[in-house]
C-alpha cells in the first residue's frame, strides 16, 4: 500500500498533513462504475470487441476522474484550510462522477446507436 503525506496550510498557523492512500485512488467508484456498465450491457449489449474498448474508456475515465478529484482536493485544503477541504471532500465525488458518467453515457450510446444503424441497413 501506498502512502503519501502532504504538508498543507499556506495561509494558517501551523501546517497540517493530508494522507493520500489507497482507498483515496477511488475503488468506490471504480465499483460503481464497473457494475453501472453491467447493467447497460444488460440492457443496450455491444459487440464484445466495442464493448471492450468502452469499458477501457470508462475505465480510464473513472480513474482520471478520481485524480481530479485529489488533485482538487489538496488544491482547497492548500488555499482554503481543512474545514473546507473535509466539505469539498464529501462532496465532489457527487459533482465530478455525474458529470463524468454524463460523458460516459454520451459516447456509450453514440457508438451503441453507430451500430445500431449498421446493424439494421446492413
Amino acid at each position: 500500500m501506498l502512502t503519501l503525506n502532504y504538508i498543507l496550510g499556506q495561509n494558517h498557523a501551523a501546517p497540517w498533513a493530508v494522507l493520500v492512500n489507497a482507498a483515496c485512488a477511488g475503488p468506490a467508484t471504480m465499483g460503481l462504475f464497473i457494475a453501472l456498465f453491467a447493467l447497460m450491457m444488460l440492457d443496450r449489449p455491444l459487440p464484445a470487441r466495442k464493448a471492450g474498448c468502452i469499458f477501457a474508456f470508462g475505465i480510464v475515465g473513472t480513474w482520471v476522474q478520481s485524480l481530479v478529484r485529489l488533485i482538487l482536493l489538496l488544491l482547497v485544503g492548500y488555499y482554503y484550510g481543512e474545514a473546507v477541504l473535509w466539505t469539498a471532500h464529501f462532496w465532489t465525488i457527487y459533482v465530478l462522477f455525474p458529470l463524468w458518467y454524463l460523458i460516459f453515457l454520451y459516447v456509450y450510446f453514440y457508438v451503441y446507436n453507430k451500430n445500431e444503424i449498421r446493424r439494421t441497413q446492413g
